[in-house]
Protein backbone atom coordinates (compact mmCIF):
# COMPACT_ATOMS: atom_id res chain seq x y z
CA UNK A 1 0.00 0.00 0.00
CA UNK A 2 1.68 3.16 -1.18
CA UNK A 3 -0.27 5.57 1.01
CA UNK A 4 -1.32 5.15 4.61
CA UNK A 5 -4.80 5.85 5.94
CA UNK A 6 -5.75 7.45 9.23
CA UNK A 7 -7.41 5.30 11.89
CA UNK A 8 -9.97 7.82 13.32
CA UNK A 9 -13.42 7.37 11.83
CA UNK A 10 -12.72 3.97 10.34
CA UNK A 11 -14.74 0.93 11.36
CA UNK A 12 -12.81 -1.79 13.09
CA UNK A 13 -14.26 -5.29 13.38
CA UNK A 14 -13.13 -7.71 16.05
CA UNK A 15 -14.19 -11.32 15.30
CA UNK A 16 -16.28 -13.20 17.90
CA UNK A 17 -14.15 -14.44 20.77
CA UNK A 18 -11.42 -11.89 20.20
CA UNK A 19 -10.10 -9.50 22.81
CA UNK A 20 -9.40 -5.90 21.83
CA UNK A 21 -9.22 -2.62 23.76
CA UNK A 22 -11.32 0.26 22.49
CA UNK A 23 -9.39 2.62 20.23
CA UNK A 24 -10.06 6.34 20.02
CA UNK A 25 -11.98 7.46 16.97
CA UNK A 26 -12.90 3.99 15.75
CA UNK A 27 -16.09 1.97 15.52
CA UNK A 28 -15.91 -1.42 17.15
CA UNK A 29 -17.84 -4.58 16.40
CA UNK A 30 -17.93 -6.41 19.74
CA UNK A 31 -17.63 -10.19 20.12
CA UNK A 32 -21.02 -11.88 20.13
CA UNK A 33 -20.39 -13.64 23.41
CA UNK A 34 -19.92 -10.35 25.29
CA UNK A 35 -23.03 -8.63 26.61
CA UNK A 36 -22.51 -4.90 26.46
CA UNK A 37 -23.28 -3.16 29.74
CA UNK A 38 -24.30 0.46 30.26
CA UNK A 39 -20.83 1.14 31.70
CA UNK A 40 -19.21 -0.26 28.55
CA UNK A 41 -21.44 1.89 26.36
CA UNK A 42 -20.65 4.99 28.43
CA UNK A 43 -16.92 4.30 28.24
CA UNK A 44 -17.14 3.79 24.48
CA UNK A 45 -19.06 7.04 24.05
CA UNK A 46 -16.47 8.92 26.11
CA UNK A 47 -13.75 7.65 23.75
CA UNK A 48 -15.71 8.56 20.64
CA UNK A 49 -16.37 4.90 19.81
CA UNK A 50 -19.64 3.42 18.64
CA UNK A 51 -20.52 -0.25 18.22
CA UNK A 52 -21.30 -2.00 14.98
CA UNK A 53 -24.01 -4.58 14.62
CA UNK A 54 -22.98 -7.83 16.36
CA UNK A 55 -25.00 -9.83 13.83
CA UNK A 56 -22.66 -9.20 10.92
CA UNK A 57 -19.71 -7.00 11.90
CA UNK A 58 -17.55 -8.23 9.02
CA UNK A 59 -19.92 -6.64 6.49
CA UNK A 60 -19.60 -3.23 8.16
CA UNK A 61 -16.00 -3.10 9.33
CA UNK A 62 -13.36 -1.34 7.25
CA UNK A 63 -10.57 -2.90 9.31
CA UNK A 64 -10.83 -6.45 10.67
CA UNK A 65 -8.33 -7.47 13.34
CA UNK A 66 -8.35 -10.62 15.50
CA UNK A 67 -6.67 -10.50 18.92
CA UNK A 68 -6.76 -14.06 20.21
CA UNK A 69 -4.33 -16.91 20.88
CA UNK A 70 -3.87 -19.67 18.33
CA UNK A 71 -5.36 -22.99 19.35
CA UNK A 72 -7.70 -25.77 18.20
CA UNK A 73 -10.74 -23.52 18.61
CA UNK A 74 -9.29 -20.50 16.83
CA UNK A 75 -7.19 -21.97 14.03
CA UNK A 76 -8.29 -20.49 10.69
CA UNK A 77 -10.91 -18.40 12.47
CA UNK A 78 -10.93 -16.18 9.38
CA UNK A 79 -11.19 -18.21 6.18
CA UNK A 80 -13.03 -18.13 2.84
CA UNK A 81 -16.50 -17.66 4.35
CA UNK A 82 -15.36 -14.73 6.50
CA UNK A 83 -13.52 -13.04 3.63
CA UNK A 84 -16.66 -13.39 1.49
CA UNK A 85 -18.68 -11.51 4.13
CA UNK A 86 -16.20 -8.66 4.48
CA UNK A 87 -16.91 -5.23 3.11
CA UNK A 88 -15.26 -4.75 -0.31
CA UNK A 89 -11.96 -2.95 0.14
CA UNK A 90 -11.69 -3.85 3.83
CA UNK A 91 -8.23 -4.28 5.34
CA UNK A 92 -7.17 -7.25 7.45
CA UNK A 93 -4.67 -6.61 10.25
CA UNK A 94 -3.23 -9.62 12.10
CA UNK A 95 -0.95 -9.00 15.06
CA UNK A 96 -2.09 -12.13 16.90
CA UNK A 97 -0.88 -15.46 15.51
CA UNK A 98 -0.38 -16.67 11.95
CA UNK A 99 -2.59 -19.73 12.43
CA UNK A 100 -5.66 -17.62 13.23
CA UNK A 101 -5.88 -16.62 9.55
CA UNK A 102 -6.33 -19.18 6.79
CA UNK A 103 -3.42 -17.95 4.68
CA UNK A 104 -4.55 -19.84 1.56
CA UNK A 105 -7.94 -18.15 1.78
CA UNK A 106 -6.22 -14.80 2.32
CA UNK A 107 -4.11 -15.31 -0.81
CA UNK A 108 -7.30 -16.09 -2.76
CA UNK A 109 -9.10 -13.00 -1.41
CA UNK A 110 -6.17 -10.73 -2.23
CA UNK A 111 -5.72 -12.24 -5.68
CA UNK A 112 -9.44 -11.71 -6.42
CA UNK A 113 -9.25 -8.07 -5.30
CA UNK A 114 -11.82 -8.58 -2.53
CA UNK A 115 -9.64 -6.91 0.11
CA UNK A 116 -8.06 -3.49 0.13
CA UNK A 117 -4.95 -5.01 1.62
CA UNK A 118 -3.51 -6.70 4.67
CA UNK A 119 -1.11 -5.79 7.44
CA UNK A 120 0.56 -8.87 8.89
CA UNK A 121 2.76 -8.92 11.96
CA UNK A 122 2.68 -12.72 11.94
CA UNK A 123 2.74 -15.40 9.24
CA UNK A 124 2.07 -19.14 9.18
CA UNK A 125 5.28 -21.07 9.81
CA UNK A 126 7.18 -17.78 9.96
CA UNK A 127 10.07 -19.45 11.74
CA UNK A 128 10.64 -21.52 8.58
CA UNK A 129 10.85 -18.61 6.14
CA UNK A 130 14.38 -18.95 4.86
CA UNK A 131 16.25 -19.66 1.67
CA UNK A 132 15.28 -22.67 -0.41
CA UNK A 133 18.77 -24.12 0.05
CA UNK A 134 18.35 -24.12 3.83
CA UNK A 135 14.99 -25.88 3.52
CA UNK A 136 16.42 -28.73 1.48
CA UNK A 137 19.39 -29.09 3.81
CA UNK A 138 17.04 -29.77 6.74
CA UNK A 139 16.78 -33.34 7.93
CA UNK A 140 14.14 -34.60 7.80
CA UNK A 141 12.45 -32.51 5.12
CA UNK A 142 9.35 -30.57 6.14
CA UNK A 143 6.06 -32.44 6.20
CA UNK A 144 3.39 -31.38 3.71
CA UNK A 145 1.41 -29.22 6.16
CA UNK A 146 4.42 -27.20 7.31
CA UNK A 147 5.68 -26.88 3.75
CA UNK A 148 2.27 -25.54 2.71
CA UNK A 149 2.40 -22.97 5.51
CA UNK A 150 5.86 -21.91 4.39
CA UNK A 151 4.70 -21.45 0.79
CA UNK A 152 1.68 -19.44 1.94
CA UNK A 153 3.91 -17.08 3.88
CA UNK A 154 6.29 -16.61 0.98
CA UNK A 155 3.36 -15.92 -1.38
CA UNK A 156 2.01 -13.22 0.93
CA UNK A 157 5.40 -11.50 1.02
CA UNK A 158 5.10 -10.73 -2.70
CA UNK A 159 1.67 -9.05 -2.75
CA UNK A 160 2.03 -5.28 -3.32
CA UNK A 161 -0.99 -4.55 -1.10
CA UNK A 162 0.35 -6.55 1.85
CA UNK A 163 2.62 -5.04 4.50
CA UNK A 164 4.56 -7.57 6.57
CA UNK A 165 6.48 -6.64 9.71
CA UNK A 166 8.99 -8.98 11.38
CA UNK A 167 6.96 -9.87 14.49
CA UNK A 168 8.22 -6.83 16.38
CA UNK A 169 5.13 -4.64 16.82
CA UNK A 170 5.64 -4.77 20.58
CA UNK A 171 9.03 -3.06 20.23
CA UNK A 172 8.24 0.40 21.55
CA UNK A 173 9.89 2.62 24.13
CA UNK A 174 6.99 2.12 26.53
CA UNK A 175 6.98 -1.67 26.12
CA UNK A 176 10.72 -1.93 26.72
CA UNK A 177 10.40 0.24 29.82
CA UNK A 178 7.65 -2.02 31.20
CA UNK A 179 9.76 -5.11 30.47
CA UNK A 180 12.70 -3.65 32.40
CA UNK A 181 10.52 -2.55 35.32
CA UNK A 182 8.70 -5.88 35.50
CA UNK A 183 11.90 -7.91 35.29
CA UNK A 184 13.65 -5.88 37.99
CA UNK A 185 10.55 -6.04 40.18
CA UNK A 186 10.38 -9.82 39.80
CA UNK A 187 14.05 -10.17 40.78
CA UNK A 188 13.59 -7.94 43.84
CA UNK A 189 10.57 -9.93 45.03
CA UNK A 190 12.39 -13.23 44.41
CA UNK A 191 15.40 -11.96 46.40
CA UNK A 192 13.01 -11.47 49.33
CA UNK A 193 11.91 -15.11 48.87
CA UNK A 194 8.61 -14.03 47.40
CA UNK A 195 7.03 -14.49 43.99
CA UNK A 196 4.83 -12.57 41.58
CA UNK A 197 3.76 -12.70 37.94
CA UNK A 198 3.79 -16.49 38.02
CA UNK A 199 2.93 -18.18 34.73
CA UNK A 200 1.42 -21.66 34.50
CA UNK A 201 1.60 -23.55 31.21
CA UNK A 202 -1.47 -25.55 30.23
CA UNK A 203 -0.02 -27.03 27.06
CA UNK A 204 -2.31 -24.99 24.79
CA UNK A 205 -0.49 -23.13 21.99
CA UNK A 206 -0.25 -19.38 22.61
Amino acid sequence: MAEGTRTPGRREGVPPGARRPLAHGTHRAPPRRVRRSAAMSDAAAALGVDHLSPENPLAEAEVVTPHIPNGPGTRHLISDAEFARMKPGAVLVDTARGGVIDATALVRALDAGCLGGAGLEVLPEECLIRSEAQIFRSDPLLDSERLRGLLEGRALLHFPDVVVTPHNAYYTEGALRRIRETTLGNVEVFARRGSRNLVSYSGTPA
